[in-house]
C-alpha cells in the first residue's frame, strides 16, 4: 500500500505455526546440502566399512574365522550405518520439534514492517531492523516467503497473511525489487542465496 508520500508500506501481524517452522528448516537445509562434501557423508563410511570387511575377509580366506563372518561383518556394518542415519534425522527432528515449543515460537505474536528503507521484524520486546542491503534475496516458497540474508537462512512470512496468489506475487515482486536495488551496497559478507 502507498501512503502519502508515495512510499510503499507493509505492516503483518501473525503467529507461526510449527508446520510452517519446519518448511522453512527444510527449505534452508536443502540449500546447505549442496555444500557438504561427498567425501564425508560417503567416503568415511566406505572406508569403514573396508578397515573392517578387508582384516574379516582375510582372516576367514586362512580358515582364521568361519566362512560366514564376512557375510556377518558386512550386516553388522550395514544396520550400524542405517542406525546412525535413523538417530541422526530422528534426532535432528526431535531437537528442532523441542526447541520450537521451549521458545514458544507458535505463541509469540510478530510483527513485521516494510517500507522502501527498512524492514522491522519485532517478537516482544526485541527488535530487528534490516536495511534492504541486508536481504540477498526474496522468494516465495510453498507456503511462506523467505528473505535471505545469507546462506544460513533469514526469516520468513506465512503466505496466509497475503490475500491471495497476485497479492503474494506482488509483495515478493515489491521485496525482490527493493533488494536487488539496493545489491551494489550490499557488504561482502552478505552473498545471494542460489535457492531460486
Amino acid at each position: 500500500m502507498e501512503n502519502a508520500s508515495g512510499s510503499t508500506e507493509f505492516h503483518f501481524v501473525f503467529t507461526v505455526s510449527a508446520d510452517e517452522d519446519k518448511f522453512y528448516r527444510k527449505i534452508v537445509a536443502e540449500g546447505l546440502k549442496g555444500l557438504i562434501d561427498d567425501w564425508i557423508v560417503r567416503g568415511i563410511p566406505l572406508l569403514s566399512f573396508l578397515i573392517i570387511i578387508i582384516p574379516v575377509g582375510i582372516a576367514a580366506y586362512r580358515d582364521s574365522l568361519a566362512s560366514s563372518a564376512p557375510y556377518v561383518s558386512e550386516l553388522s556394518f550395514a544396520a550400524a550405518w542405517a542406525g546412525a542415519i535413523l538417530a541422526k534425522v530422528w534426532g535432528t527432528r526431535r531437537l528442532n520439534d523441542e526447541v520450537f515449543k521451549r521458545l514458544r515460537s507458535g505463541k509469540i505474536t510478530w510483527e513485521a514492517s516494510f517500507d522502501d528503507q527498512l524492514v522491522v521484524f519485532k517478537a516482544g520486546e526485541i527488535e530487528s531492523r534490516l536495511p534492504w542491503t541486508a536481504i540477498s534475496a526474496v522468494q516465495a516458497v510453498g507456503s511462506i516467503v523467505v528473505f535471505w540474508l545469507d546462506l544460513r537462512g533469514g526469516f520468513y512470512l506465512p503466505v496466509r497473511l497475503l490475500a491471495d496468489t497476485n497479492s503474494r506475487d506482488a509483495f515478493v515482486a515489491w521485496a525482490s525489487q527493493r533488494a536487488q536495488n539496493n545489491a551494489a551496497e550490499r557488504t561482502p559478507s552478505v552473498s545471494h542465496f542460489a535457492h531460486e
